[in-house]
């Protein structure tokens, strides 16, 4: 094994070990809510509720003139896509 393949292993073992972390503080929680935008780290972290919790993880997307349709549609489409709990305000 290569000191790049060893190194991006050591990435890989540290990553997979600090989700779980997250997973196991997601279930000690019991229930959550997701400030949900539909960008990369929202949608991660309300993936990972909703495999957790299921209904118990509720989606919460903020409605404003300074939010553009097409990221409100984005946030939609991956609501329906990955089947989250989602309210609107």
């Amino acid at each position: 094994m290569t000191t790049l393949e060893l190194g991006l292993n050591r990435v890989s073992i540290r990553r997979r070990a600090k989700e779980q972390q997250l997973r196991a503080l997601v279930r000690e929680m019991g229930s959550v809510l997701v400030a949900f935008s539909g960008g990369v780290d929202s949608t991660y972290v309300a993936y990972l509720a909703n495999t957790e919790l299921g209904q118990r993880a509720l989606c919460v997307t903020g409605e404003s003139a300074s939010v553009p349709q097409n990221q409100r549609t984005e946030s939609a489409r991956l609501v329906e896509q990955f089947g989250f709990t989602e309210s609107s305000s």
